[in-house]
């Protein structure tokens, strides 16, 4: 793969899948930039890969476009990312009552929250990364609420991936549900942001 040297942002680090895919891209020879919310928990993630020395972290609340827009001028000020990976992680709307997802105004409400987060999140890295770089956003499997979230979320990137092709100077932007063996999964995405394969555009079928 040729992720050995490339510089990886990946938001909701301190994740399951976010953990997980730190130590795969730090094991395939990749640069990552961990962020997220809470400091202890990147101190943390620092600790459990030994603080190795191609981890930095970025303490970081990506809930505006202003903190989103400042995260990326801060990583890539000096070199540019080549990926950036935004988890949706589960339990995010853990808090909505079953009530509310039976209801679907309820319901939209409840999802407005993550999806303007990652308009925020989508709308920065395509303005700060260049052409060959690529924009990935993975819905972790057990998202509370995630059958009223996925359809926006989807609409959400497959827009952003046809302005990217309208375009053509901008990321390529891909998503998927973050299903199947855990193993396939590091693997799948692994070669979704290896800038030797093909590019992905859109949502991704399930595995």
């Amino acid at each position: 793969m040729a992720l050995r040297g490339a510089r990886i942002l990946l938001a909701g680090a301190c994740t399951r899948t976010g953990q997980s895919l730190v130590e795969a891209f730090l094991a395939l020879g990749a640069e990552v930039i961990a962020a997220d919310q809470l400091r202890t928990q990147l101190e943390e993630l620092r600790a459990r890969v030994r603080q190795h020395e191609r981890l930095w972290v970025a303490e970081a609340d990506l809930s505006g476009p202003s903190a989103a827009l400042a995260l990326f001028a801060d990583v890539a000020r000096d070199e540019p990312i080549a990926v950036a990976i935004f988890i949706v992680p589960g339990g995010e709307l853990a808090d909505s009552s079953e009530a509310q997802l039976n209801s679907p105004a309820r319901a939209a409400q409840a999802a407005q929250l993550p999806l303007l987060q990652f308009e925020s999140l989508l709308g920065a890295a395509s303005e700060a990364m260049r052409g060959d770089g690529r924009i990935l956003v993975l819905l972790e499997p057990d998202v509370g609420g995630a059958p009223v979230l996925l359809p926006a979320l989807r609409q959400l990137v497959e827009r952003h991936a046809e302005r990217a092709l309208c375009g053509g100077s901008g990321p390529s932007v891909a998503g998927l549900i973050a299903v199947g063996p855990h193993g396939a999964l590091l693997e799948r995405v692994a070669v979704l942001c290896d800038p030797g394969q093909p590019v992905p555009h859109g949502w991704q079928p399930d595995a």
